[in-house]
């Protein structure tokens, strides 16, 4: 059975917040080429244990993000692995 692979397009927007030491949240959605929502798609930041699933709209929010350059990973079946770089901040 031969997997179809989609690019993967994702919107991410960023906010501060004002939790612990230099931290911040990491707000976005995930689509698949035609602009529909992609439910159940891992999202996780690289080298840490921060990760989550997207909501039936494709919707995630991982918190408590180290401030700084992040690599974020989206993963989900049949479709290819994206990595992407993002810039955190705290507000």
């Amino acid at each position: 059975m031969k997997k179809s692979y989609l690019l993967l397009l994702m919107s991410i927007l960023f906010m501060g917040t004002a939790m612990f030491a230099q931290t911040g949240t990491i707000v976005g959605s995930i689509t698949d080429s035609e602009g529909l929502p992609l439910a159940g798609a891992t999202v996780r930041v690289e080298n840490t244990t921060l990760g989550t699933l997207t909501d039936l709209d494709g919707a995630f929010s991982l918190s408590s993000v180290p401030e700084g350059l992040q690599s974020v990973v989206i993963t989900i079946i049949g479709y290819q692995r994206l990595e992407s770089e993002v810039s955190v901040s705290s507000g």
